[in-house]
Formats: C-alpha cells, structure tokens, sequence
C-alpha cells in the first residue's frame, strides 16, 4: 500500500500497469505491475529505479499467483509480441507447459538484457529439473537479490 501511495503523490498517471503476457500453454493474461516509469512510458521515475532494483514493482503480481495464472518459481512469462509462434516451435514448445513464475533461473542468472537465446536456455533448464528443491534455492536467491536492490541497478 506504501508503494502505491507514493507512486500516486510522486507522477502523474495510474497506480498499476497491466501488460498482456502468455500464461501456461499460451493463454493470455495481463500482468500487474506498479508503475516505475511516467504517464507516457518514456522515462523511468527516480521512485521507479527504486522500486525496480528491489522487485517491489513486481508486488501486485501476487494477485496474478492468487488467480492461478502464475506460481512464485518459473519462467518468466513472455510478453504476447515474444511468444508468438512459441507453441509450434521444438523445444521452446517445452517452455509453454510451464506455468510462469515470480522467479527463475533467467533472473538470477542471464543478466540485465539476456538473449532471447539464453533466457530460452535458462527457462528449458528449469523445466527439466524443476523441483522443490530448486524452486526453495531460486526463492532464497530471489529474497536476497530483492534485500539487497540487485535487480537492477538504481542510477
């Protein structure tokens, strides 16, 4: 609530994004996020480097884990533009039976911009192995990345 509060005193715009994303065997869905950037999309605010290098923009999308559309670990899921196609496509099809998550190994591992190529190998590594296991390990990973504001760099 002290996010959304903030966002609404600092820029002008609404509280949430809401951006369509591929689910589970491609089923649309639109992902909530607080807004870091300006009414218009151009500039990310100084609240939203912060939110964003501590994942607290990606708070509202436990709303997306309550409607089942997403789990806490696994592949992130594409925006619609991405996953085009996705489906027929062989071992990437092996991606779209998982449901996307919080968290996954891409985040933790490919960097700030990873290649489609590398997020895709990350996301089929997952799949493979996914187990409770690995799903605590990612969360630990995630909890401390989040503590400590390595999302993304805060300029």
């Amino acid at each position: 609530m002290l996010a959304a509060l903030l966002i609404r005193l600092t820029s002008p715009g609404p509280v949430l994004l809401r951006q369509w994303r591929q689910g589970r065997l491609g089923r649309p869905f639109a992902l909530l996020k607080f807004r870091s950037m300006t009414a218009d999309g151009q500039w990310v605010t100084p609240l939203g480097r912060w939110l964003r290098a501590t994942a607290i923009d990606e708070l509202p999308q436990l709303i997306n884990i309550l409607r089942g559309e997403m789990s806490f670990v696994g592949p992130r899921p594409l925006l619609a533009a991405d996953s085009a196609g996705l489906a027929a496509r062989s071992p990437e099809k092996d991606r779209a039976v998982a449901v996307p998550g919080l968290a996954g190994l891409a985040q933790l591992y490919a960097g700030k911009h990873p290649s489609p190529e590398a997020r895709m190998a990350l996301d089929l590594r997952y799949v493979r192995r996914c187990g409770l296991r690995l799903d605590g390990w990612i969360l630990c990973r995630a909890a401390v990345t989040s503590l400590r504001a390595r999302w993304e760099p805060p300029l």
